[in-house]
Formats: structure tokens, sequence, C-alpha cells
């Protein structure tokens, strides 16, 4: 078995495994981040889950399959199989929480996992046309300021997109009315965007979408916040 320790404390590398570790620096932000808007939205339950297991989980799922005999970019074959370990998280837990309760925000969250990034009737990319169309999204929390408490990530997230604003109180209330309006399909890529520090065309390789799309994403979620802003 394969896990992150293991290769950290290795002097003999392969070639792919020093790849593998040459990405931890992203890599980790990016899943430590997702793991706290999922717990802040109430997907998931608080400490569970940990960056250094998701990716355990990924590296083994890469060795067990021999996604590294593929002819994938590395980086890419990387951060696509943690998100897919992410992805699978995800829709056990609100699997579970749909299960257990009527709670429409959580459905909604567990079917955006489950939609498809364009329409095949006219190729516009979904979800991103219009975000205030999203009825699950209006359900928002209210003590964003209490949650969202990494500050570092939070200034990343406002410095990334410049959201700063006079309208809400704090950073973390900021950000967290960002993320409360965006469903999980939405939110992964833009903080593959800010933590993973990967480009849109990187992005569209991760998602097998096109690279207009990815900035078609980033900039209406950027312009939905904005208008919620006003209108909220």
């Amino acid at each position: 078995m394969k896990s992150l320790n293991e290769l950290e404390g290795k002097s003999n590398l392969n070639e792919f495994d020093k790849s593998i570790l040459s990405y931890m620096e992203n890599l980790h932000p990016y899943v430590k981040h997702r793991l706290h808007v999922a717990e802040n939205k109430g997907i998931l339950p608080k400490n569970l889950y940990n960056s250094t297991g998701i990716i355990d989980d990924a590296i083994l799922k890469i060795y067990e399959e021999n996604l590294q005999k593929t002819d994938t970019d590395i980086k890419i074959l990387l951060f696509k199989t943690v998100d897919e370990i992410l992805k699978s998280t995800l829709a056990k837990e609100l699997e579970n929480s749909s299960t257990e309760n009527s709670d429409d925000f959580l459905k909604g969250e567990l079917q955006s996992l489950e939609i498809e990034f364009f329409v095949d009737a006219d190729k516009e990319t979904i979800l991103y046309k219009d975000l205030d169309d999203i009825s699950y999204n209006k359900n928002q929390q209210s003590n964003f300021d209490e949650v969202f408490t990494d500050e570092s990530a939070n200034t990343a997230v406002i410095n990334h997109f410049n959201l700063h604003n006079e309208i809400y109180h704090s950073d973390s209330e900021t950000v967290g009315r960002f993320y409360n309006l965006l469903p999980e399909c939405v939110s992964s890529i833009v903080d593959l965007s800010v933590f993973g520090k990967l480009s849109a065309k990187e992005i569209a390789k991760v998602y097998a979408i096109d690279e207009a799309k990815v900035a078609n994403v980033i900039a209406n979620a950027k312009e939905s916040f904005k208008t919620h802003q006003h209108n909220g």
C-alpha cells in the first residue's frame, strides 16, 4: 500500500512518486478547504475527515488501478483522482443526510454533484448562466463569521476574486456567503483555482470540459455573488 507518509519517508523514490510529492504544496490546501467548506455547509461532520486521509485514498486508487501507467499528466491525474475521492465522500455523506431529513439545501448539494457541466441541447455550461435560479442556495446560514474561521484562506479567496466589500461585517462572513451561494460542483472549480493554483486550462483537463467554460464558471460565480450582495 502506498501512502503519503510512506512516500515522504522514503529516500529512493521513483520519478512518479517524486512528482506526487512535488504537488503537495498546493494539493493539501485545496483538499483542506474543500473539507472546510463541506463542514461549514453541514455536509460533513466536523473533524471526521482530513486532507492526508483523502490524499492517501487517492494515491491508493492510482496504484490499485495502475493509473500511473496511463499517458495522463501526473499533476492532472493527481488532482482529478483526489477530486473523485472528495466527490465520493461528499455523496456518501449527503445521501445519509438526505435519508435522515428533508433538508432541501443538502438535497440540492447532492444533485449538484451529479450534474453534468453542459447541456447537449445548446452546449451552454449549466449552473453558470444564472446561479440565482438555484433555489436550494436561497437557504443561507446566518453565522458565517463564526464558521469560516480560516483567516488566511478567507484572505486568499477575497484577494483572488476581488470580493472586497463594505456590505458584510467580516472576511469570514463574506467568504461564508460566497460559498453558501455556490453548489459543490461550482465551488470545487473555485478552489482548484484559488488553493490548487491550477490554471483554467488545467482545471478544464481535470473536469474534461472546455477551457472557456471554466473561465465562464468563475466569472459568473463572482458576478452572481456581487448581485446577491445588493439583492440578498
